[in-house]
């Protein structure tokens, strides 16, 4: 999981790298370790979106081996060229180069073995970070923090139905009382009051309304009127 939010344990990758590299001496990384890491991040992600799916078995890799003849004695035998077995992701894990796909993956296998993975506690929040919730059922958390948490609901809020009725309304209101304001000063003008005692006067008949419009209407409306 850390690897899929692009957190690795760096540490930990070069031992593993260290314990795999056995396995294949010739193969080493073409580009460092940036190639490696993005690849490792795009397979924990695509096993980790399984998982959140409701995937049952997840399949993130085929394995393909060499079937062929080896000569010994003169002779062509057939033979499985175990050795020269090859990963293919079925990630998209984009155009990167065969040794650092073989490297990843092998990493990658080393990682989980003898792991286990609750896909009923995985989580995918809203900013795209993986997390693991601590409570299941309708209590479960839906983001990766309490802000993120906050965020969510109130995007839930201002899209629901009820919500968009209620700002329909207030608006509706608000404009009512920026005509309102609008005839108002017209009127106070006409009785020769002066800028200032336009701007107390209307700053009152605000606050009587519940401050219904906000400063910046208020200085448009006052500035519409000059």
């Amino acid at each position: 999981m850390n690897i899929a939010n692009g957190e690795p344990d760096l540490s930990l990758l070069v031992r593993i790298r260290q314990e795999t590299a056995g396995m294949d001496l010739f193969i080493n990384p073409s580009s460092g370790d940036k190639a490696v890491l993005r690849i490792l991040a795009v397979v924990a992600a695509f096993v980790l979106d399984q998982a959140i799916g409701g995937a049952v078995n997840i399949i993130y890799c085929e394995q393909v081996s060499f079937l062929g003849f080896h000569k010994e004695q003169g002779s062509l035998s057939p033979l499985r060229f175990g050795s020269s077995g090859t990963f293919n992701p079925l990630a998209p894990v984009g155009l990167e180069k065969a040794n650092d796909v073989q490297v990843a993956m092998r990493m990658f296998g080393a990682l989980i073995e003898g792991g286990r993975l609750d896909p009923e506690r995985v989580g995918k929040c809203h900013c795209g970070r993986y997390f693991l919730s601590a409570r299941l059922g309708a209590r479960k958390s839906r983001a990766c923090s309490k802000a993120h948490q906050a965020i969510l609901m109130s995007r839930e809020l201002r899209s629901s139905p009820e919500y968009r009725e209620r700002e329909k309304q207030r608006n509706a209101r608000r404009m009512a009382a920026v005509r309102e304001a609008e005839k108002i000063i017209a009127a106070w003008k006409r009785e020769g009051k002066s800028p200032g005692e336009v701007q107390n006067l209307l700053w009152d008949w605000n606050k009587g309304k519940g401050g219904i419009l906000g400063k910046r209407s208020l200085y448009s409306i006052l500035e519409k009127g000059v």
